[in-house]
């Protein structure tokens, strides 16, 4: 699975969610999963980080270039990898918790 297929599972996941939570129909859901994407990437954007209660903070974080290798029929290609800035979740407290028991 790549990352945006990730990310269109997790809101699936979160429309399936809101529906049966919060009672909302299925559209309704899917604009309040959008919205709320929308939001995070919007403050990420603007002030670097977004703290989410519960789950923990998002920040964005400048990778430094590094080497890659492709491997492909067993022959391994060289490349570099471009610097780039990564957004990251340091989890919470509470999170940590929750899967660690």
């Amino acid at each position: 699975m790549n990352k945006s297929e990730l990310v269109v599972k997790v809101k699936e996941i979160l429309v399936g969610k809101f529906g049966e939570t919060v009672k909302v129909t299925n559209k309704d859901a899917k604009e309040i999963t959008e919205t709320l994407f929308g939001a995070i990437t919007d403050s990420l954007v603007k002030d670097g980080e977004v703290v989410i209660p519960g789950i923990g903070k998002v920040k964005i974080v400048d990778k430094a270039p590094r080497k890659g290798v492709i491997k492909r029929d067993g022959e391994e290609i060289p490349y570099d990898v471009p610097a780039g800035k990564r957004a990251k979740l340091e989890p919470s407290k509470s999170l940590k918790e929750s899967i660690n028991k």
